[in-house]
């Protein structure tokens, strides 16, 4: 019985840690020149593009977000600049370029 419980307590934490969500940290540069970008909003969406979360970068370019697990794209933006999206995936930090319209 011991074994047993232990068993389903280890596929517990394991089902636990495959559903847990990912941490993305990174920095939102401008194209030209590298320097940071600060107010640039990343938005994780679904599938039907809707927006399940959003943050917005500090000063200093940076930002986290922690992506859940339904998220498909990541939508960068701010006015000024070309939007870019990107596919979730598995990294865990990015630099992202961004440029600004003309």
């Amino acid at each position: 019985m011991k074994k047993i419980l232990v068993l389903f307590s280890l596929v517990i934490f394991a089902v636990h840690i495959l559903d847990a969500q990912i941490t993305l940290k990174g920095k939102v540069v401008n194209y030209k020149g590298g320097k940071p970008v600060e107010g640039v909003t990343i938005a994780a969406k679904d599938g039907t593009g809707k927006i399940l979360i959003a943050k917005k970068s500090d000063a200093e370019g940076k930002f986290s977000i922690d992506l859940p697990k339904e998220a498909v794209n990541i939508v960068v933006s701010k006015e000024g600049y070309q939007p870019r999206t990107f596919s979730v995936g598995k990294k865990k930090s990015m630099k992202i370029k961004i440029m600004q319209e003309w």
